[in-house]
């Protein structure tokens, strides 16, 4: 196995992410290519991590990356897409901060109250929706 197709450090084997690409390339041979199912695996592998890992382990993961999460990073990434036009992107703030909450509540309300004015309705109700 090349260096690229290993798993990410931390990253425990999963099954989808290491049989899609395989099975995808004997349902579709005429459209697939099998010298790249290698690096297609590896791609699902640091860009989908948690596909196939069963909920009490993806929960674990997903709280260990939470709980280093760079607050000022995520809410200036909030408030850089806060105007995007599309609704989905608007919505996807709101479940981000919504998600962070569950780590941080009281950080996640601070920056929605000094930020309201420049967030969508639907940022905020989305964010705020378990708070």
């Amino acid at each position: 196995m090349s260096p690229a197709a290993e798993a990410a450090p931390g990253v425990p084997s999963s099954e989808l992410t290491d049989t899609v690409p395989a099975r995808l390339t004997i349902l579709h041979p005429t459209a697939a290519d099998p010298g790249r199912d290698a690096s297609a695996a590896a791609h699902m592998k640091h860009v989908a991590p948690f596909l196939g890992i069963p909920t009490p382990q993806r929960r674990a993961l997903s709280r260990t990356v939470l709980d280093a999460t760079d607050t000022e990073r995520l809410f200036g990434y909030c408030l850089r897409r806060a105007d995007h036009p599309d609704s989905f992107v608007r919505k996807a703030i709101g479940w981000c901060l919504r998600e962070y909450a569950k780590t941080d509540p009281r950080a996640v309300r601070d920056f929605v109250d000094s930020a309201r004015d420049r967030l969508s309705p639907l940022s905020v109700r989305e964010a705020m929706k378990h708070l």
